[in-house]
Order: structure tokens, then sequence, then C-alpha cells
């Protein structure tokens, strides 16, 4: 039977071995993985297609505001955070 795929770290960070190691020394093999893949990334947009596609986009929505306001009208106002584990 194939574990769920939110259940497979593996397949999200094959980089990491299944063996025990110091918490330290996982992330800093996350922090070079994702160091490899902004370097992979960066080329394939420019600063200046970036740039217009930040100034396009619409204000950030404020959190307190959203959460206040779906409760006055009724609706579920909820924050989750739901994870197995963390290595912090």
């Amino acid at each position: 039977m194939m574990a769920e795929p939110w259940r497979r770290w593996s397949d999200w960070f094959p980089f990491l071995k299944a063996e025990a190691k110091p918490v330290s020394d996982i992330l800093s093999r996350i922090a070079d993985y994702k160091r490899l893949e902004v370097a992979e990334r960066k080329p394939r947009l420019s600063t200046e297609t970036l740039e217009a596609a930040a100034a396009k986009a619409s204000a950030p929505r404020g959190f307190r505001e959203a959460l206040i306001e779906a409760s006055q009208d009724g609706r579920l106002a909820l924050i989750a955070e739901i994870k197995k584990a963390s290595p912090s």
C-alpha cells in the first residue's frame, strides 16, 4: 500500500536520509538544497519581469482585518497549522 503524498517526506526532500541526524545538520542540508534551487530558478525570470508582476499585484490584505470581517459576517474565522513534526 502506498503512503499518502503528504506522508512521503522523502519525495519532497530526497536529499535527506532516513537515519536520524542532528537538527542543525538537517537544517543545513535544507538550506543548501534551497540555495541550489534558487540558483537554478533565478535565470528563468528577469528582475524586470518580477518587478512588473509585483507592481501589477493587488495590495496584501490585512490579516487581522480579514479575521474580524469574517467573524462579523458570521463566517468561520480560523487560523490553523497542522503538521506532524518540525525541526524547530
